[in-house]
């Protein structure tokens, strides 16, 4: 069909929000994203994915300008390596060999980025800086790298993704981010030498986030006073938050305070000056939920199970936010879609049920309609679940990999494959067993689940310790492992629903995908407010309930409809000869058929 409409104008795109296409030099589609790299504007080529997440990539031949994060340098002055957490177009690297540094390490996880663009399409343009014999960028996930990689540094900076276009708007929040988590701070501090220092630069309508997730993360270290190891600044609506391992000196602090004053940046920060009792109490440790400031911004320190950084909502303002309309399309967009789809979604789901129940039982030719409509409700059950258990599974461990370009094609995959090949278990069944089948096989799924939920956490922490083999292997194989007992669940609640007719089998997937729509919009708003653990328990819940419904919709023997033969000769019927169960049993088996 397109070989004649290859280049045809509706085929390209003619414009991205947030963009324009025509000042785009270079675009690339792949599995991640759609990126573009614009044409050179003031010194810099800006990268984008999907329109968003600019990243600047500075002129090689010019030296970047100074920025608030160098104040790092003042302290200790050209001891390596330093360590560079998402090297981005390498602005942090091009201080870090100002100031005499020739031992820097940066670590890039968008595989598309460090080797399409920077040592691809713009090699030139950056001066071919990721391949300089004092620059060592190694593609994959920040933590793991700092897991398994033996050297200590004297400074580790986490690099700035520009989102500042998107991020207000609330489009980013249902997107994990696995560097501004507890699990990976706690990982940076114990890398660093004592006297070393991790800088971290966000906007500064994220700064009080900021405090709170490095001081949860020094008090976990066993800081008594986490506020006494953060100095910031801040320029042009970017904040620059600075930690050292140990406590600030006095004279360490005057320097910075100094530095801060002579390139007029503004101090947001400091240990010996902090007149707000509200981010005072922040710099302490001490829970987040109990500050008057987190009514409006979620200052709860994510982790990796909830790594939403972009989701700032607080749990005791979710349902408060969905009530104000206008308040989600301005600033919470994401919350609109998914709760918009949910809402839509269930009136279908719930619009289905009522016409099910409403129509005559003729129509499904059974006596009872009951039974029909409890049988769809089954499948629907356990296609919601088999949505919340896919989605928590795989959105847990993808950090874990520390390559998402490999876990976003493997887990699904492996996921999906499994569900087959569990469906396809079902066949060895017996169709008279059916029903009690099920409800066994479900019952027996929860169990297996129960001890691997509550060992999940315990089973990743040892694996994110091992090799990329064994990182990507052995959460393919949990994965394959769930996705198999769920299709098996689901195999023999569509043979279950075959079992009551034609008409019976459709609605019953009918009404599986939609509660599988409504599980995949609900998911994602429970892993954003309360985990992928809470997302489990969901999946879990669903199951549960599908056991209560497939035990309920057993009928020992069903009013099959009538089914009419030719009699042969000398045969006769009687409408008072009594019915036998083989002759129930035959008649349902003819409807099944």
């Amino acid at each position: 069909m397109l070989a004649g409409e290859i280049g045809a104008p509706y085929l390209k795109l003619a414009s991205l929000r947030w963009m324009t296409l025509d000042r785009v030099d270079t675009q690339l589609w792949t599995n991640q994203g759609f990126y573009t790299v614009d044409k050179p504007q003031s010194g810099s080529m800006l990268v984008r994915r999907d329109g968003t997440f600019g990243r600047s990539i500075p002129d090689g031949k010019q030296l970047p300008a100074l920025s608030a994060d160098e104040m790092a340098y003042l302290l200790d002055k050209g001891k390596d390596p330093v360590l560079i957490v998402g090297v981005g177009g390498g602005r942090e690297v091009r201080a870090a060999l100002r100031q005499g540094h020739h031992d820097v390490r940066g670590i890039e996880e968008d595989v598309t980025f460090a080797r399409n663009i920077m040592r691809g399409s713009q090699r030139e343009w950056s001066d071919g800086l990721y391949d300089k014999p004092e620059v060592d960028v190694s593609v994959g996930g920040a933590r793991n790298y700092v897991r398994h990689n033996k050297a200590t540094f004297q400074r580790i900076f986490v690099g700035y993704y520009d989102t500042q276009a998107a991020s207000p708007s609330g489009s980013l929040a249902a997107i994990p981010n696995a560097v501004f988590t507890t699990d990976f701070v706690q990982d940076t501090l114990a890398a660093l030498v004592p006297e070393g220092t991790l800088t971290i630069m966000r906007p500064d309508a994220e700064v009080d986030r900021v405090i709170a997730l490095v001081a949860h993360a020094l008090r976990a270290q066993g800081s008594r006073a986490p506020g006494a190891h953060m100095f910031g600044c801040s320029r042009e609506k970017l904040s620059t938050v600075l930690v050292k391992r140990t406590p600030l000196q006095s004279d360490e602090l005057s320097t910075l305070r100094t530095h801060c004053r002579r390139h007029r940046f503004a101090e947001i920060l400091s240990p010996d000056a902090v007149k707000d009792e509200a981010r005072r109490a922040l710099m302490s440790g001490l829970n987040p939920a109990g500050l008057p400031i987190g009514q409006t911004s979620d200052l709860r320190p994510p982790t990796e199970d909830r790594p939403f950084w972009f989701h700032a909502v607080p749990q005791g303002r979710v349902v408060a936010t969905l009530r104000d309309v206008r308040g989600m399309v301005e600033r919470h967009r994401t919350l609109l879609v998914l709760a918009a789809g949910a809402a839509m979604a269930a009136i279908v789901g719930l619009l289905a049920l009522f016409v099910s129940l409403a129509l005559p039982s003729r129509f499904w030719g059974y006596q009872s309609r009951i039974p029909v409509t409890r049988s769809s409700m089954t499948l629907g059950l356990i296609a919601a679940s088999i949505v919340l258990f896919g989605h928590a599974f795989v959105g847990r461990m993808t950090p874990i990999v520390g390559r998402p370009d490999a876990a976003v094609l493997l887990f699904p995959l492996a996921f999906l494959l499994a569900i087959g090949l569990g469906a396809g278990f079902a066949r060895r069944f017996d169709e008279d067993d059916l029903r009690a089948g099920l409800q066994r096989w479900l019952l027996a799924t929860t169990f297996f689940f129960a001890p691997l939920m509550m060992g999940l956490d315990a089973i990743l922490s040892v694996v994110v310790d091992l090799p990329l083999l064994a990182r990507i292997g052995i959460p393919t194989l949990i994965i394959a492992l769930v996705g198999a007992g769920l299709g098996a669940g689901l195999g023999l609640a569509v043979r279950t629903a075959s079992t009551w007719g034609v008409r019976a089998s459709a609605n019953a997937i009918a009404q599986a995908g939609v509660m599988a729509a409504i599980a995949m919009l609900l998911g994602t708003l429970l892993s954003m407010t309360w985990g992928y653990a809470a997302t489990l328990l969901a999946g879990a819940a669903a199951m549960v309930a599908a056991i209560m419904f497939a035990a309920s919709a057993r009928v020992d023997v069903p009013h099959a409809p009538a089914v009419f033969e030719p009699l042969s000769a000398g045969d006769t019927a009687s409408d008072d000869e009594p019915v036998t169960s083989d002759d129930h049993e035959s008649s349902s088996r003819a409807a099944s058929v």
